[in-house]
């Protein structure tokens, strides 16, 4: 599902029984449909915030390039619908197109430091070279030099590119300067666990997991750890499988890394037929796959 403007309110109930907004939906990423009910949904975002919105205010994923094309006619210099359109183009496999809309994004709100950040996700999402994509958050980041999330992203791509002495830099610097961030935690714990050490990897992911118990990459990168640690004593192939299968579940477009987490994780438990079909649904269709006997939305 696609918002179909910004600033849409996601409210849920507070511990006392009061209705509050917990999160106001600017970003241009796709949400999960957890619940329907009424003219309500519930869903669950990219960052983990889950809460109910209206129905209305947003749109199946194969409606949203037709609807971002007709906005866009309206107000041709509104950056967001460009990043919207690019997610949309994206999910339908459209590259190219993605890419342009990508560069519209920038080329319109050019000192904007998360339109260079969500070029960034592009490029490493889509197999571009990763260097691509280190330039993007270093535009970013310097335009916003303090932002936890920008150095917590750029400290992930280093850490892909196996540059730890970087990527723990940046993720040091990202805890210290926004350490309420699940991300700056979850990246570092990864960038720990690569390095081999695991108790303070299983340390951070322990924090992240407290800060927001639904973020799928922290149950994607804990769920890593237990299906694939060199130490046999840090493995559990059976919580790596639930974990793996509840972060398929809260990422609204999960991307192949997931799937490789959850076939690890059936190896680690013994499992390898299912392990092999998922590799091999993978290699054939990612973005449609699902857990086996789980309903998704």
């Amino acid at each position: 599902m696609f918002t179909k403007y910004h600033g849409i309110g996601l409210r849920d109930f507070d511990k006392d029984g009061k209705l509050q907004t917990i999160a106001c939906l600017n970003d241009s990423i796709t949400y999960r449909v957890l619940e329907e009910k009424g003219s309500e949904v519930r869903v669950v975002t990219s960052l983990g915030k889950v809460g109910w919105a209206d129905k209305a205010d947003f749109m199946p994923a194969d409606k949203a390039v037709d609807h971002f094309t007709a906005e866009l006619k309206k107000t041709p210099e509104e950056a967001g619908l460009y990043q919207k359109r690019a997610y949309a183009y994206e999910l339908q496999g459209k590259f190219n197109e993605a890419l342009r809309d990508m560069n519209d994004t920038i080329h319109h709100a050019y000192n904007d430091p998360f339109s260079w950040n969500q070029r960034a996700g592009f490029y490493l999402a889509n197999g571009y070279v990763k260097m691509l994509a280190i330039d993007d958050l270093n535009e970013a980041i310097q335009r916003r030099p303090g932002s936890g999330l920008l150095l917590a992203n750029r400290g992930y791509v280093y850490a892909m590119r196996k540059d730890y002495d970087n990527a723990r830099r940046d993720l040091e610097d990202a805890c210290l300067y926004e350490p309420h961030r699940p991300a700056s935690w979850n990246n570092r714990g990864l960038v720990l666990f690569l390095k081999g050490d695991f108790n303070r990897a299983l340390a951070d992911f322990a924090v992240a997991e407290n800060m927001n118990p639904h973020n799928a990459h922290v149950l994607l990168n804990r769920a890593r750890m237990l299906a694939t640690c060199k130490e046999a004593k840090y493995r559990d192939g059976k919580k790596a499988v639930e974990l793996a299968k509840q972060a398929l579940l809260m990422e609204p477009n999960p991307s192949r890394e997931f799937f490789d987490a959850l076939a690890a994780a059936y190896a680690e438990t013994g499992n390898f037929a299912e392990a092999l079909r998922l590799q091999n649904e993978v290699l054939r269709d990612p973005p449609r796959l699902v857990p086996r006997q789980e309903k998704v939305s």
